[in-house]
């Protein structure tokens, strides 16, 4: 159901980074990684973007509102989910308008149950169309 989706991580914390890759992979989806806010910048502007990133709020090379600022003001539809412990941040404008908030807190059900609600809510014909194409094929 979730193939073909692919989902950019962007995390401070390399184990991080790789405990979520091999989770979301696990579920399915297509899991590409950045470590800081200049590779998410330069992954989310490239020809075939990420369906979905989920952002640490706290990544090296401008912090994480400051991101989805930059983000904003280059019209990047990509949809957001904060993935990062409760800190002042929370209340930022730009944090409250991302699709989603997953507090750290060292389980990953909460998380991908994220993933899947926004991706559904956001790309609703993907998920009608595989639906079909299964049942066809």
């Amino acid at each position: 159901m979730v193939d073909g989706f692919t989902v950019l991580i962007t995390d401070r914390n390399r184990h991080v980074r790789n405990f979520l890759s091999r989770e979301l992979s696990a579920e399915g989806y297509q899991v590409e990684v950045a470590a800081d806010g200049r590779d998410l910048l330069r992954k989310v502007s490239q020809a075939d973007p990420p369906d979905l990133l989920i952002l640490d709020l706290e990544i090296p090379y401008s912090g994480g509102p400051a991101i989805l600022e930059r983000l904003r003001r280059a019209n990047c539809l990509i949809p957001v989910i904060i993935h990062a412990f409760a800190t002042e941040d929370v209340t930022h404008p730009a944090v409250q308008r991302t699709a989603a908030f997953v507090e750290k807190m060292g389980n990953t059900d909460r998380l991908k149950t994220a993933v899947l609600k926004v991706l559904r809510e956001y790309y609703p014909n993907r998920f009608t169309t595989n639906r079909r194409d299964r049942k066809e094929g």
